[in-house]
């Protein structure tokens, strides 16, 4: 606190300063979960990508994609519950 009780104060003065150490620690997590959500979409995506591009390049048979969808949407959700939460800790 800026001022103790019984002091007198001008018009405008500052009379408390938060402490936002809490508070910017949980926003600097929210933004790291959401860089690392953001890695786990892209690696996803590209284990895709090489997935389809093997299959159509090769005359072998190949298991369905699919799962790799499945970690792909996985990833995206996980990227947006991140955003969510990084902007919940934002305000």
């Amino acid at each position: 606190m800026t001022v103790k009780s019984g002091d007198s104060v001008k018009a405008g003065q500052i009379l408390v300063t938060p402490d936002t150490t809490l508070v910017d620690a949980q926003v600097a997590q929210a933004k790291a979960s959401v860089e690392a959500a953001h890695t786990n979409v892209d690696l996803a995506q590209a284990n895709l990508d090489e997935l389809k591009q093997v299959q159509n390049t090769n005359s072998i048979s190949i298991p369905s994609p699919s799962s790799r969808h499945s970690t792909t949407r996985q990833a995206e959700g996980a990227l947006a519950q991140s955003k969510a939460a990084l902007k919940t800790q934002e305000y």
